[in-house]
C-alpha cells in the first residue's frame, strides 16, 4: 500500500494569468494527444496582431490546460514560452512539485474523473449531459492528491517519459509501415483499373446512379437507432472525435442504400446502418 501524503492541487501549484500585451513570442495550442504545441502546427488561422494582446503567457515547464477538454485529455506541458488564448489555464508548479509528475497525474484516468465531476456549464455532470463544459482553477485545486517526495515525482516522470518514448517509437515504426502497405495497394488497384478500363467506353456518374440526401430530425422515436449529435464547433479543432457526454442524443431511421440498376432494369436495394466510431487512445494508468 502507498503511504504517501496528500495536499490540494492549489498547494502543489498556482494559476498564473499574465497578459501578453503584444510581443514576438510564438502562438500555443494543446492538442488532446500531442499536448502544447506551435498553433501553426494545428491550424493554417492567424490571430490578428491586436488579438494577441489579450492571449496569456506561459513559460518553460507550465501546464496549460484547455478547460473546455481538459477532462478529455486537453493538458500539456509548454516546451518554450509562448502564448496561449484565455480560454487556457495555465498552471505553475510549486517548489514542492515537479511539473512533469502533476503533467502526469492530471492526464490520468483517475484525475481526469475528479475533473469531470467538477464540470461547470448547462446541464450536470450526474446526468452526462453539460453542454459548453469548463473547468474552473477554484475546483480543480480542491482535489485531493498523493504527493511523494520531490525525488520520486522525478523519478516517476523520468519512468513514464522513458516507457512513453518507447511507445511512441513503436506506434511510429507501425505507422511507417503501414504508409507502405498502402502505397503498394494503391498502386496494385490502380494497375488493375488500368488494365480493366482498356478499350472500356466512358459515361457520366449520373447515367449510373443517384444520389438521396437525408437529414436528422433531432427527434427520438421507438424503434429507430439511437445516434449522438454533435455541434460543429465542438469538433472544429480537435484531433479525433471521441465519446462525450455533451452529444445530443436522437433516433434515425436505417439508411437504404441502393446499388445501381440491373440490366432488366430493377435494382438491388439493402437496408444498412451506417455508423463511425473512433476513440481516444487510453490515458496513462497509475
Amino acid at each position: 500500500m502507498i503511504d504517501w501524503p496528500t495536499a490540494k492541487v492549489k498547494h502543489l501549484c498556482s494559476e498564473v494569468d499574465r497578459r501578453s500585451g503584444g510581443g514576438d513570442l510564438p502562438l500555443l495550442s494543446v492538442s488532446i494527444h500531442r499536448g502544447v504545441v506551435p498553433r501553426k502546427e494545428m491550424t493554417d488561422r492567424e490571430s490578428r496582431a491586436e488579438d494577441v494582446t489579450a492571449y496569456k503567457r506561459c513559460l518553460r515547464g507550465d501546464l496549460v490546460l484547455n478547460r473546455m477538454r481538459a477532462f478529455q485529455g486537453a493538458i500539456g506541458l509548454a516546451a518554450t514560452a509562448g502564448l496561449v488564448t484565455p480560454e487556457y489555464m495555465v498552471l505553475r508548479a510549486s517548489p514542492a512539485a515537479d511539473s512533469r509528475y502533476l503533467h502526469y497525474l492530471f492526464k490520468s484516468s483517475w484525475f481526469v474523473g475528479q475533473m469531470t465531476s467538477r464540470l461547470r456549464g448547462i446541464g450536470t455532470a450526474e446526468q452526462g449531459n453539460v453542454r459548453t463544459p469548463r473547468v474552473y482553477w477554484g475546483d480543480l485545486g480542491s482535489i485531493e492528491v498523493l504527493v511523494p517526495s520531490l525525488e520520486r515525482q522525478r523519478g516517476l516522470a523520468d519512468s513514464l517519459d522513458h516507457e512513453t518514448a518507447r511507445i511512441d517509437a513503436l506506434i511510429e515504426r507501425k505507422q511507417r509501415l503501414v504508409a507502405l502497405s498502402t502505397d503498394a495497394l494503391d498502386s496494385y488497384i490502380a494497375a488493375q483499373i488500368d488494365q480493366a478500363s482498356r478499350g472500356a467506353s466512358m459515361t457520366r456518374l449520373r447515367r449510373l446512379a443517384s444520389v438521396a440526401f437525408s437529414s436528422v430530425d433531432k427527434k427520438t422515436r421507438e424503434g429507430e437507432q439511437v445516434i449522438r449529435l454533435c455541434n460543429y464547433t465542438d469538433v472544429y479543432e480537435r484531433d479525433e472525435i471521441v465519446d462525450d457526454p455533451s452529444y445530443m442524443v436522437a433516433t434515425r431511421a436505417p439508411v437504404k442504400l441502393c446499388k445501381s440498376p440491373r440490366g432488366d432494369g430493377s435494382s438491388s436495394c439493402s437496408t444498412r446502418l451506417l455508423t463511425h466510431r473512433r476513440s481516444a487512445p487510453p490515458t496513462p494508468r497509475w
